[in-house]
């Protein structure tokens, strides 16, 4: 499942010396690998598999990649990309997804794959500007992204952004939940639907 690190929600003074700039993924594959290595501390195993998934990831021209670099040392980074039903658990996700009748009939989303941000660099607002960024690209009028259950104050995160959790078990036997949001990214537009009074966006359709 795409991965994502906890980021803060708004621009801090401190962060007043940090720029962001689009980046091609394949150009800068190592420096990504590094910040995602800091900012998640993974198994040398994980980090292998995790360094030829972004590498994989590179070589395909839909992905987007935003960056934020302090002068030009890359601090923090988001990508994502229209959804592949060739990524190997897109098929899992979209039936979660699917079987919720606001979600069924929706074009295909774009999907965040992956934001990081170095450890001294978070709660400063990095992780907000990213995905505004990121999602201000997308033609798509939606976004969805995963993230691992256990994940609570990633999900907090990306709730303030206009996330919500897709009801149901997850995904991988309840160890990772699908999120969704209508786009533009516009913090705080959820709408109560559905069993239980779960929480869904309210995602326009084209």
């Amino acid at each position: 499942m795409p991965q994502h690190h906890r980021c803060d929600r708004r621009p801090s003074p401190a962060a007043r010396s940090i720029g962001f700039a689009p980046f091609a993924l394949a150009e800068r594959t190592a420096e990504v690998v590094d910040v995602q290595t800091r900012a998640n501390l993974p198994s040398p195993h994980e980090r292998d598999l995790r360094a030829r998934l972004i590498a994989e990831r590179a070589q395909n021209p839909a992905v987007r990649a935003v960056g934020a670099f302090r002068e030009e040392r890359l601090v923090g980074f988001a990508f994502g990309a229209p959804l592949d039903p060739g990524w190997w658990w897109a098929d899992e996700v979209l039936l979660q997804v699917r079987s919720h009748a606001e979600l069924a009939l929706r074009d295909e989303p774009f999907v965040v794959l992956e934001l990081h941000v170095l450890p001294g660099l978070q709660r400063l607002g990095l992780g907000t500007s990213l995905m505004e960024r990121l999602c201000g690209s997308s033609t798509q009028p939606w976004a969805l992204l995963t993230r691992k259950s256990s994940a609570v104050e990633a999900g907090r995160f990306y709730t303030s952004l206009g996330f919500a959790d897709v009801p149901g078990p997850g995904m991988a036997g309840g160890r990772f939940r699908a999120m969704v949001s209508a786009l533009p990214l516009a913090p705080g537009s959820v709408r109560r639907a559905g069993r239980g009074g779960a929480v869904l966006p309210a995602v326009t359709g084209r």
